[in-house]
């Protein structure tokens, strides 16, 4: 499932050239789309791991997957962004860099459609995904990291508690 490609990113980069591996260190971009592909992996899957906690994963439907690739566009492009920051101490004419805050809009974005306090009780998202059934309840907690007792604990006053 993808949610973003190499070309919607490129898009936000118009005067940066990202291209294949030339294998010539003197040759090459800063960014290859070697690269920006696994930027993209790793980023959709930070994506689905947060959104998770509110939506059903393996039923993301085809509006959802444009709206959550703006989200995977823009966390990418802060990795660009920041990588070509680094790369290039003083801005040419032909690598001007975004003056935008590429991860406060995916943050903003990913918080709107799934807050940190979601659940089936508590705040419901901003900007719900149209084609993607909501969880009815917080996903299920593994029971092999939480305990749960059957009967109510009793704590005495005296007696060793622990």
């Amino acid at each position: 499932m993808e949610f973003t490609t190499i070309n919607d990113v490129k898009a936000l980069f118009r005067r940066i050239k990202i291209s294949d591996d030339t294998g010539n260190e003197l040759a090459n971009t800063v960014v290859t789309t070697e690269e920006v592909t696994t930027f993209i992996e790793e980023t959709e899957l930070i994506i689905k791991t947060n959104i998770s906690r509110c939506y059903s994963i393996a039923n993301i439907g085809t509006e959802s997957k444009k709206i959550l690739g703006v989200v995977a566009k823009y966390m990418v492009a802060n990795t660009i962004q920041n990588i070509l920051s680094t790369a290039t101490a003083v801005k040419s004419k032909d690598q001007q860099l975004p003056e935008n805050n590429w991860q406060k809009k995916a943050d903003d974005l990913l918080k709107d459609i799934c807050p940190d306090g979601y659940c089936d009780c508590e705040q419901r998202p901003v900007l719900q995904l149209p084609d993607t059934p909501l969880n009815s309840t917080a996903p299920a907690l593994d029971d092999s990291v939480f305990s749960f007792a059957e009967s109510t604990p009793l704590f005495t006053k005296s007696g060793s508690n622990w």
